[in-house]
């Protein structure tokens, strides 16, 4: 199977510094890999006492929610695809809810849907933090017309200032400011932190930088794997667990 990153696999599971906030990526890392965004990785998690799980959500090209990562390299690796679908992931945007359908979760995983990820949310505990990677808005409002009862189960990732109010408006209650698509100047953190936010999280590399701009909100940083000390609240990881306490 092709792969042309360094993948994450987690033969082990260290213990992150106590009282480090964690957020599961990707649903938590596997010795399969990470980026699973499986239903098996939200178990695993949630056993290893994570209460936060941040999965991806992506758009079919007929206009369907679907949850993993992206689809090419995450889609071919997580997916046993036929050969017509797997040539296509390199040259077509998305495929159709359908063709998405018809493939087969590799290592016999279960693939999470926004109704299985309800489900699932209905029968454990814990929050949701959302990363849309096009379309934000849009899915945060289908999410909170589809379950207006597990809404405060959501904790949606903004990533320009003008979507702060647009997703207060649509009813969430905790919001992540989620830095990663844009440039880490000055005056962006003043803005930011004029809100009222869950967390501001930041790339690992601009966690100092930041820490000396940002007084009235947390910072957290992805994608840590290995305990250590940074100034920061909160760290996403594949493969960190929380502290026994």
């Amino acid at each position: 199977m092709l792969t042309s990153r360094n993948r994450i696999h987690c033969e082990a599971y260290a213990e992150a510094p106590a009282g480090m906030a964690l957020v599961a990526h990707a649903g938590g890392g596997l010795q399969q890999g990470d980026y699973s965004n499986s239903r098996e990785a939200l178990d695993q998690s949630l056993a290893n006492g994570f209460k936060l799980f941040e999965l991806d959500f992506i758009w079919t090209s007929d206009g369907e929610l679907a949850i993993g990562h992206d689809w090419t390299e995450e889609y071919r690796y997580w997916n046993r695809l036929g050969w017509g679908d797997w040539l296509a992931s390199f040259y077509v945007d998305a495929p159709s809810s359908q063709r998405f359908a018809a493939s087969t979760p590799d290592f016999g995983f279960t693939r999470l849907s926004p109704d299985t990820l309800l489900d699932w949310l209905r029968t454990n505990p814990g929050q949701i933090v959302t990363d849309f990677k096009t379309n934000n808005l849009e899915g945060l409002a289908l999410i909170a017309s589809q379950a207006p009862d597990l809404q405060h189960r959501f904790i949606p990732q903004i990533y320009a200032l003008p979507e702060y109010h647009a997703v207060r408006e649509l009813g969430y209650e905790e919001i992540i400011f989620t830095t990663y698509r844009l440039p880490p100047t000055a005056a962006l953190f003043s803005q930011i932190d004029t809100l009222d936010v869950f967390a501001v999280t930041v790339p690992a590399d601009a966690v100092t930088d930041t820490a000396r701009l940002i007084a009235n909100n947390r910072i957290f940083t992805h994608t840590i794997n290995a305990p250590g000390t940074l100034p920061a609240a909160g760290y996403y990881t594949d493969c960190l667990v929380p502290a026994v306490s």
